[in-house]
């Protein structure tokens, strides 16, 4: 069987007409429903064809419960243009 992954965010706040979203985190996680992964900005935006990703936190979990944070100013994720309105 081929472990599928599961993507799920919150956000407090955003303005879905113009792709802004303020506070937003990102989870990601595997078969098991262990978090692999959590994406945390202040701001995530839809430009260029992209979505982009700005001051935030990149935390990779390992199954032996170490994590790995990974700061950055600006991050780009190859996520449709509909992914986040699909999940709402």
């Amino acid at each position: 069987m081929v472990p599928q992954r599961s993507t799920d965010f919150q956000y407090p706040a955003g303005r879905h007409s113009e792709k802004i979203l303020s506070g937003f985190t990102l989870y990601q996680f595997d078969d098991h429903f262990r978090c692999t992964k959590r994406i945390d900005a202040r701001e995530v935006k839809w430009m260029e064809g992209k979505w982009w990703f700005y001051d935030g936190m990149v935390r990779d979990f390992d199954e032996a419960g170490a994590t790995q944070i990974n700061p950055f100013q600006e991050l780009q994720l190859p996520l449709g243009e509909d992914w986040i309105l699909s999940k709402g």
